[in-house]
């Protein structure tokens, strides 16, 4: 059975491994997973088979369990209009995401990335940046899921005050970090406004991306679906 630690590891075995694998037709095998990180929605591991390398997602509890989520229309669409991208895996049914063992899965193709970019960038990659993004917007992808609240609401300073005290008594490491900042927090939640434009924004890239997408710096709030040995803020 796969387990969960606090450093986000999930080990699900060899044999889940194996069913991984011919589930989305990958091919045998080469080595161990390793650990890469963990995001939003669940731990990235890197697989290598003889078909190539690439981004296993185990999902958290609150990831999206249906065969088909909205966003890889959205990732697909991205990519045909020649915006890079790891593309989403799917099995031969079809289906984006499956279950394995106890956990629902995501497979994306590879991608070795440089370093993050220093500001202030250049004007060459200020200009591709711009570029994806117009067009991006260009597609005018229709909105296929309702926005997700937790993009919108901004959680009182109590709630965040709770978390930290259910931190601290499951041991948590970063209890006393965010214990200490409790004012910033209160501070940051009386004047966060998040446009509506945003926040689908963040919806889709949150659900979509294999890795931490930078849009999840605009949710302020703990999730009630969030617990002390899975999701730090």
């Amino acid at each position: 059975m796969a387990t969960l630690t606090e450093h986000g590891d999930v080990n699900p075995g060899p044999e889940r491994w194996t069913e991984l694998a011919r589930r989305f037709d990958l091919g045998q095998i080469q080595g161990a997973a390793e650990f890469v990180t963990r995001g939003a929605m669940g731990e990235v591991w890197r697989l290598k088979t003889i078909r190539g390398a690439w981004a296993v997602k185990w999902l958290f509890p609150w990831g999206p369990v249906q065969p088909r989520p909205a966003d890889v229309g959205v990732q697909q669409a991205a990519a045909a209009a020649g915006i890079p991208l790891p593309a989403p895996v799917l099995t031969p049914a079809g289906e984006a995401v499956a279950r394995i063992g106890s956990h629902h899965v995501r497979v994306y193709e590879w991608a070795d990335l440089a370093r993050p970019a220093e500001p202030p960038v250049g004007d060459r990659t200020a200009a591709e940046a711009g570029r994806l993004l117009g067009v991006l917007h260009s597609l005018a992808l229709p909105t296929a899921e309702p926005d997700d609240p937790w993009y919108a609401e901004v959680r009182p300073p109590a709630d965040w005050a709770a978390l930290a005290d259910r931190a601290a008594a499951a041991g948590m490491a970063w209890a006393g970090r965010l214990a200490g900042a409790k004012k910033r927090i209160a501070g940051l939640s009386a004047r966060a406004h998040v446009p509506r434009r945003w926040i689908q924004a963040a919806s889709s890239a949150m659900r979509s991306s294999p890795g931490p997408p930078a849009a999840a710096g605009l949710a302020l709030r703990p999730s009630p679906r969030c617990s002390t040995a899975t999701r730090p803020p």
